[in-house]
């Protein structure tokens, strides 16, 4: 069941200016930044490390207050062999230990269209040789409505770093176009099986 309108109205009420900012940098130019510093220690060049501290502080201190997402979402990745780091990740992703731990903030849709689009298995997408399409039952997951993105809402949900998730299934599907592998994987998080009350919104 979604939230009340209301309480994402709250969400958005309760923010200060810096931390509406990185939201709103998240969805539009600063996700990867984010992502890259948190897994690889990355600082792009037109920016400081502090900078970069700075706005994962202001962007966790958002997801911090928004409202608690248990719909399930979904994400598509891709990889080109000539990105050997991105390939071995999906393969993880597909064939290790049950027990997965996202290492930083993910971004995840609650559309199942949207998250498919993002595997680039059309026949006019860049070449990939491997995509995944996760199907994700978070228990701690955060909503950033009423933010989305200026083109479009691509009704944005984040994973929360840390986060540990259990692989119950691993499908290798047709394969859409010749030498790209697709792969459907399900994730539930920790804790999700014992979610038997009714939810809970901040």
């Amino acid at each position: 069941m979604r939230p009340h309108r209301r309480c994402f109205e709250k969400f958005a009420e309760s923010l200060t200016p810096e931390e509406r900012a990185a939201v709103c940098q998240w969805l539009n130019v600063t996700y990867d930044i984010i992502r890259g510093f948190q897994i690889e220690g990355c600082i792009p060049e037109h920016l400081l490390p502090q900078q970069v501290e700075v706005l994962g502080r202001h962007f966790s201190a958002a997801l911090a207050k928004a409202v608690v997402c248990t719909e399930t979402v979904f994400r598509g990745l891709s990889a080109g062999n000539w990105r050997p780091k991105h390939i071995d990740f999906l393969h993880r992703l597909i064939h290790d230990p049950q027990e997965i731990t996202f290492p930083s903030y993910d971004s995840t849709t609650l559309s199942e269209e949207i998250g498919r689009a993002y595997c680039r298995t059309g026949p006019d997408d860049e070449e990939r040789h491997l995509s995944v399409f996760l199907r994700v039952q978070p228990l701690t997951a955060r909503y950033l409505a009423p933010f989305k993105y200026k083109a479009k809402d691509e009704e944005e949900v984040v994973l929360l770093k840390g986060a540990r998730y259990k692989r119950t299934n691993s499908q290798r599907l047709t394969d859409p176009k010749l030498g790209l592998e697709y792969w459907e994987v399900d994730l539930v998080e920790e804790g999700r099986e014992r979610l038997n009350s009714p939810l809970r919104y901040h």
